[in-house]
Formats: C-alpha cells, sequence, structure tokens
C-alpha cells in the first residue's frame, strides 16, 4: 500500500484576526505521489536522508474549518500532519540534501528505484541528492508554489500556508 498526500492551501487576509484562516484550495489534485517530495516537505517517506522544511507538528489550532473537516475526513488514516508558510517554503536550504541509497535499476525499457533497507548499497553506488533537485524534478511542487506565489502577492508571504497530511 502506498502513502500519499492531503491538505489545502490557506489564507488569511490582512488585519483579520489572526485566528482566521481561510481555505483556498485542496492540492489533493496538484501534488501526485512522490515520496522524495514528501520527504523534503515533512520528512515522511524518507528515502533520502533530507532535512524537510518542517517537522510533523499536527493541524494548526487555528485551521480554517474546510482543512478541519477535511483533515476529519482523513482520521483513521491520517498521520503526520504538519503546515508551513510560503515564506518557510521560501527560506528552506533547497541546497541541502543528503544520500539516496536506493538502488537504480533498468528492467526492459522501464526505469525505477528499489528500496532495500535489509541490504545496504555499497558507497559508490549511493548518490547525493539535493532538495533542489526534488522539486525541480516535480511538476507538481513548481504548481502549487506557483499557486501559493501567486496568493502571496495579496497576501504576503506569511499569510499563505500549506497544511498537509498523509494516508497509509
Amino acid at each position: 500500500m502506498g502513502c500519499d498526500i492531503h491538505g489545502n492551501i490557506e489564507i488569511r487576509p490582512y488585519d483579520w484576526d489572526e485566528n482566521e484562516w481561510y481555505c483556498v484550495a485542496d492540492i489533493s489534485f496538484i501534488i501526485e505521489r512522490n515520496y522524495d517530495l514528501f520527504s523534503v516537505l515533512a520528512g515522511v517517506r524518507q528515502f533520502v536522508d533530507i532535512k524537510p522544511i518542517t517537522k510533523c507538528k499536527g493541524i494548526p489550532k487555528n485551521a480554517s474549518l474546510k482543512t478541519l473537516e477535511h483533515y476529519e475526513y482523513w482520521a483513521g488514516d491520517g498521520h503526520s500532519a504538519t503546515f508551513m508558510t510560503l515564506k518557510d517554503i521560501k527560506e528552506y536550504d533547497y541546497n541541502s540534501g543528503g544520500l539516496d541509497e536506493r538502488e537504480i535499476i533498468m528492467d526492459s525499457d522501464e526505469f525505477s528505484m528499489k528500496s532495500k533497507p535489509h541490504e545496504p548499497l555499497p558507497d559508490e553506488k549511493k548518490r547525493f541528492v539535493t532538495a533542489k533537485e526534488i522539486f525541480d524534478n516535480s511538476a507538481n511542487f513548481q504548481t502549487l508554489f506557483k499557486i501559493m506565489d501567486a496568493l502571496a502577492l495579496l497576501y504576503g508571504d506569511e499569510w499563505v500556508r500549506l497544511v498537509i497530511w498523509f494516508d497509509n
């Protein structure tokens, strides 16, 4: 069984009560399954030893009603909830990285990566991967970032946030 990401983009309009956040988009149709991306966003399904943008810290206490309802829907299967502002995403060190210990295998004309935690790869087969490489190779993340960045033109980087969780 795989792991998928769920969540919402939220905004807090200027001069409003800081506890009032509003859901503007469900990310379920923007971000597809991408374990490398999940590891950078929140340290989930971490096959590459890389520092995440944020640790899993739960749903924000001031989450929008839509986000709370969305999260509650996944209550039985949802895990590793967290949130980050666009400012957090922009200030992240994209040059940070880690070793990818998955084996790259070519079968026929198919490319796949196999994780073999019980069989460590020899050092010469490990490769260093940066967060920038992961983000640059994710059209899903680039789309999400552009949406958040467009909202920040209206509300500011600190008042646009991503609230996410994962399922199994």
